[in-house]
């Protein structure tokens, strides 16, 4: 079965897939989701650290070019970095709180190592997620330029952030998370041998939480 049974037959999928969960691809996954999520973060990344540098510059200290450019790329590096990061910590996450709801919750047979592999085979909607990002992000935020004023740059970035074509890959995201949930459902079931309500209620919990977290982000 190739990897775009993951989307149309979750359920043939992981009944397969749950004997011998694999690695290599989930991985792949993973990683390229975190590829796709700093390269994404990139160019918001570039203009924070330009408007970072202009407040220092405008406050009156002493800061000579070099320091400027240090902390200007020392932003950009924490931006990029950090949705990179934050990529693999969610994955580890979503696989340790699926592992426990499923284990000591509804008394699952599969093991932390085999959760963590079936939790990566449902990060292919995060993939298209963060391919949708990357052209967001370089669309609203690739062609832009700071005045140097350093309180307009501000006011100029926070438009720039509340960009419509941001919005609108924020909700597709929402629907592809909520995608994610449905494979991983399936997933679980499978690994743990679980009924489709508690294979639900196990994936449920922790996606719910990180839906509201996003929309509060939204709005």
């Amino acid at each position: 079965m190739g990897i775009s049974d993951v989307l149309t037959d979750p359920d043939s999928f992981f009944e397969r897939r749950a004997e011998d969960p694999s690695w290599l691809v989930p991985i792949v996954l993973v990683l390229l989701t975190a590829l796709l999520a700093a390269i994404a973060a990139s160019p918001e990344a570039e203009l924070a650290g330009e408007a970072t540098s202009m407040v220092i510059e405008n406050q009156g200290q002493e800061a000579n070019q070099t320091l400027q450019n240090v902390i200007s790329t020392g932003t950009k590096v924490v931006g990029v970095g950090w949705a990179f990061v934050e990529t693999f910590g969610g994955w580890l996450l979503y696989g340790l709180v699926f592992y426990v709801i499923a284990r000591f919750g509804f008394e699952g047979t599969g093991s932390f190592g085999n959760t963590l592999a079936l939790t990566g085979w449902g990060y292919v909607p995060a993939v298209i997620n963060q391919a949708i990002s990357v052209a967001a992000a370089y669309a609203v935020f690739g062609g832009a330029s700071l005045p140097e004023s350093s309180m307009a740059a501000q006011e100029t970035l926070a438009e720039l952030r509340s960009d419509p074509i941001l919005l609108a890959a924020s909700v597709v995201g929402l629907a592809l998370l909520v995608w994610s949930g449905v494979i991983w459902t399936y997933a679980m079931s499978h690994l743990h041998d679980l009924s489709r309500r508690d294979a639900a209620i196990t994936v449920g919990i922790p996606v719910a939480l990180v839906l509201i977290m996003r929309i509060n982000g939204i709005v």
